[in-house]
C-alpha cells in the first residue's frame, strides 16, 4: 500500500504553498467548542475532548515524520482556500458562510478504526 508521501507524490510544499499557508493561518479562527457546546454538553465533557485534542496533538507531533507534517499542512492549506473562495466568490449564494470544523472533529476521524 502507498504511503501518504507517494500518494500526493512531493514531500514538501512549495514556496508559494508555504507561504500561503502562513498568511491564511494567522487568520484562522479555531471553533470555540465550549461556546457551541458547552451547554448542549456541559463543562466535563467538553474539557475531556480538549484532553483528548491536546494528547493527541502531543502524539502525531512525536510520531509523525516530517513528510507527514507537511502533507497535513498542505490538506489545511486546501481547505482554507476553499473555505475563503466559498465566501468571496459567493459559490453557494451570497447567505452561505463556512464554519471549519474542530480539532476534535479532525483528530475524532484520524483515530477511529
Amino acid at each position: 500500500m502507498p504511503s501518504q508521501t507517494e500518494k500526493v507524490g512531493r514531500s514538501t510544499l512549495s514556496e508559494v504553498e508555504s507561504s500561503a499557508h502562513q498568511i491564511l493561518s494567522k487568520n484562522r479562527t479555531p471553533t470555540d467548542i465550549s461556546g457551541l457546546f458547552g451547554n448542549q454538553y456541559g463543562k466535563d465533557v467538553i474539557n475531556k475532548d480538549l484532553g483528548y485534542v491536546a494528547d493527541l496533538k502531543k502524539k502525531f507531533a512525536k510520531q509523525n515524520s516530517p513528510e507527514e507534517k507537511e502533507i497535513k499542512k498542505l490538506a489545511e492549506l486546501f481547505e482554507m482556500l476553499l473555505s475563503q473562495l466559498v465566501e468571496l466568490e459567493n459559490w453557494l449564494g451570497e447567505d452561505v458562510f463556512i464554519t471549519e470544523t474542530s480539532e476534535y472533529d479532525d483528530f475524532l476521524r484520524v483515530s477511529m478504526p
